[in-house]
């Protein structure tokens, strides 16, 4: 057993579903009857007894099992494959093309199993088909609402195959499984060659074995033939084949539903009355009669399906002479054959003689030229029995066909109706030209002068032909010229037209006239014109359609409308539609660059004034137009922004400067004056005064605004030099009395990096030094008090002009 489900974790399963559909008659679960063999009655007449056989089912609450022939209706090599290779598996779900109705409930959808089983619970698609059972159907541990057919663990895994099939046509369409020479999962030697058939409408189940082995060393031999329902409370098993060990070649097993009967039975006499409704019936005829049984079959959907058989009594020394047809009737000129249904055998006559091709025989062809009523006469020479019949012939006219009109004639182009009469359906050739070539009334317009035939046939099937022509007349030769094939609104266009007869000219929008042979054209948008020329009743036309295409819709836009001198302007191109080309006039004196061609262009202004934009442009249609802005565009004059400064150089003992405006045309001032870290380092009259509080040169920027708020800028440079001083004191005292205790220099205009202090005692010992320009000698030399007296100093300094000097002095050390 472990064996067994460790092998079955190795295979997968894969399903191929598809659909195939043959042709299948009367197999043998279909619905079906038979109305048994032909019987003859002697000339005595006498009576017969009909007996019809049939498939006897009912609802599928119960189930019979018969046994059956070995008839398999179908190979067990055909199909779609199915679970190919794979061991103790259940296919997905199969859709059915049919309802089959199974222990009381339809279904459309199975489920195949790879151990000769077939299921309708969904729920098992896909999964695990047990293959160890030991319960005798119907049990609930056997597989639930299955078709055990066999029933038994064999392995697809180790060859043969397996395929489904759907065939037939309705109402007995068949569901088909074939478990084909598949292995014994354990005797592998054993092969096995099964199937299984579901009828549609019937809902009978079949078995068919070819051959199934016994390997009895494997789950026991189990092995089941039979079905049961979806709790496992009610089944129905074959003979001998409920689960044991067992074998069998070339057996057939059918399982017939059999609840309330679902199938009637009903004789039809020859002219189709029901005569009876039970399986048996006995007739006795006076003549040779043809009966009907048809057995009608309720499904358990609802679907009504009837099958047929006929049998005949044949009933010795009489006959039922129909004449085949035995009233009929023929047309003028027309035949009919004429038989006398009976024994080939017997002796025939037919009276009278007119029109007929022979007075004897059993069939005689009759061509009277007036009705006639024909009687045939049978005699049976072994039994002597005569008897009679009659056939009647009748005659009848051929149609009369007229047309209205009589003498049809349309112009080319042109149609009419033309009506036939004198039968009840017309045919008509040629369909050229014919709107219709069945019926009364046809409208014909043919090209050509054209002659029809019409095929009548009146209410009794006589057939006649007659012809009637439909005369073509020429149109007139219709052609516009037009001088130019399209226009811009606003021009004009001659059209021409040169044809014989009154011309007409539509419609009269922007014509100069409507009639004659040349108009003037200059309409406002595109306009279809039709000319119509009428020669004799005969109209020809002709149209033209004059392309109007609109002016432009010229507009133009500039990013400034006005600035100051020079203006440069940023032109925009708004016209629409599409434009070719572009052609601006700035409105300057000639000889400046005063025209562009570009659809955005960009100008520069370089003179005050007041100027016209003119754009002209061409539409991609080849329309112009143009368009003048006056006074478009102004342009301001620029004031000049000048001043004078009274010192230029001004040294920072008297750092006051005088500035005095000379600019043109100014309204507002605005000066800086270059000292931005100071307050006061601007000003907004025309000419301020500004006193300088640092040294250096200092960009005075001088800007003017005119009354339209052009502007101009002036600068210069004010130099502002420093005061050079140097002051060295000439005694200090180093007493510690906190006054003048130390040596020290100050200085102004003097550069801090170039400077340089050294002090000598009277013996020329350098007794201080620092190039510090803030430093001082507190009097100690080497940490010593220095002696009292007089002492020289020697300073190199550079002043803020770059100018290098060397002074000397002396200084008096007193305690």
């Amino acid at each position: 057993m472990t064996q067994k489900i460790l092998l079955r974790l190795f295979y997968t399963t894969i399903i191929f579903i598809f659909f195939t559909v043959q042709s299948v008659v009367a197999q043998p679960g279909c619905p079906a009857v038979n109305a048994g063999p032909d019987q003859n009655l002697g000339c005595n007449a006498g009576c017969a007894h009909l007996d019809a056989t049939y498939i006897a089912t009912g609802t599928t609450t119960n189930y019979t099992c018969t046994s059956i022939p070995y008839t398999p209706p179908y190979p067990y090599n055909t199909g779609t494959p199915i679970l190919v290779n794979i061991d103790d598996v259940w296919s997905n779900a199969i859709p059915l093309p049919f309802n089959f109705c199974y222990y009381g409930t339809n279904y459309n959808q199975i489920v195949v199993g790879s151990n000769g089983c077939i299921t309708f619970d969904m729920s098992n698609a896909g999964g695990y088909c047990p293959w160890s059972y030991t319960a005798t159907c119907p049990s609930s541990s056997l597989i639930l609402n299955c078709i055990f057919g066999p029933y038994q663990d064999i392995n697809p895994a180790l060859g043969g195959s397996m395929y489904y099939a759907i065939l037939g046509t309705w109402p007995c369409r068949t569901f088909v499984v074939n478990y084909y020479q598949i292995p014994e999962f354990s005797c592998t030697t054993l092969i096995n060659t099964n199937q299984i058939v579901l009828y549609e409408s019937t809902n009978v189940i079949e078995v068919y074995m070819q051959n199934k082995p016994l390997c009895s060393t494997w789950n026991s031999g189990n092995a089941l033939v039979g079905i049961q329902n979806a709790t496992g409370t009610v089944g129905c098993v074959a003979p001998g084949r409920n689960t044991s060990q067992w074998s069998a070649t070339n057996e057939a097993w059918r399982f017939t539903p059999t609840g309330t009967p679902n199938v009637t039975i009903e004789w039809l006499d020859q002219n189709l009355s029901s005569i009876g409704t039970t399986d048996t019936l006995t007739v006795c005829p006076t003549a040779n009669t043809t009966y009907t049984a048809v057995a009608t079959y309720t499904n358990c959907n609802g679907n009504v399906i009837t099958v047929t058989d006929q049998v005949t009594i044949n009933v010795a020394g009489g006959f039922s002479m129909t004449a085949n047809p035995a009233d009929t009737a023929i047309c003028i000129g027309e035949s009919v054959t004429l038989n006398g249904t009976g024994n080939p055998a017997w002796n025939y006559s037919w009276a009278p003689s007119t029109g007929l091709s022979t007075t004897t025989g059993q069939t005689t062809v009759a061509t009277p030229a007036t009705t006639t009523v024909y009687t045939v006469t049978a005699i049976d020479p072994v039994n002597n029995c005569t008897a009679s019949q009659t056939a009647t012939v009748n005659v009848n006219p051929l149609p009369i066909i007229s047309f209205n009109p009589a003498n049809p004639g349309i112009c080319y182009g042109q149609s009419i109706q033309v009506t036939a009469s004198g039968a009840d359906t017309y045919g008509w050739a040629p369909p050229a030209g014919l709107s219709a070539v069945v019926g009364p009334t046809v409208t014909a317009g043919p090209t050509t002068t054209t002659t029809y035939t019409v095929t009548a046939t009146d209410s009794n099937q006589c057939t006649n032909t007659n012809s009637v022509t439909v005369n073509v007349a020429p149109l007139p030769n219709v052609v516009i010229n037009a001088s130019k094939p399209e226009i811009c609104r606003g021009d004009t266009v001659l059209l021409t037209c040169w044809a014989n007869g009154n011309i007409v000219w539509t419609p009269p929008t922007g014509l100069s006239t409507t009639t004659g042979s040349t108009v003037v054209a200059s309409p406002l948008s595109t306009v279809h014109y039709t000319v119509t020329v009428d020669n004799g009743g005969c109209m020809g036309t002709d149209d033209f359609n004059l392309v109007v295409n609109p002016l432009p819709s010229i507009d133009f836009n500039a990013d400034k409308t006005e600035g100051c001198e020079p203006l440069i302007v940023h032109f925009s191109d708004n016209t629409t539609p599409a434009v070719l080309s572009w052609n601006w006039n700035f409105g300057q004196p000639p000889g400046s660059n005063t025209t562009s061609h570009l659809q955005n262009p960009i100008h520069a202004f370089p003179f005050a004034g007041k100027y016209d934009i003119t754009l002209s442009v061409i539409s991609v249609d080849g329309c112009y137009i143009s368009q003048t802005l006056p006074q478009y565009i102004t342009v301001y004059p620029t004031p000049v922004a000048e001043f004078t400064s009274v010192p230029t150089v001004i040294s920072i003992l008297d750092s006051t400067v005088w500035f005095s405006d000379q600019s043109v045309g100014a309204s507002k001032w605005q000066w800086d004056f270059g000292d931005y870290y100071m307050d006061g380092n601007a000003s907004d009259i025309p000419s301020p005064i500004h006193t300088y509080s640092d040294t250096g040169t200092f960009l005075v920027t001088q800007i003017v605004t005119s009354e339209f708020g052009c502007t101009d800028t002036a600068m210069k440079n004010i130099l502002v030099e420093p005061n050079i001083a140097l002051f060295v004191p000439n005694a200090f005292t180093p007493n510690h009395d906190g006054r003048n205790d130390k040596f020290f220099v100050l200085g102004d205009g003097i550069m801090e990096s170039d400077f340089k202090l050294r002090i000598f005692d009277r013996l020329g010992r350098l007794v201080f030094f620092t190039p510090n320009l803030h430093a001082s000698w507190d009097g100690f030399v080497d940490g010593e008090k220095a002696m009292e007296g007089v002492y020289t100093w020697v300073i190199y300094y550079m002043d803020v002009k770059y100018n290098m000097h060397k002074i000397k002095g002396f200084v008096t050390l007193i305690y």
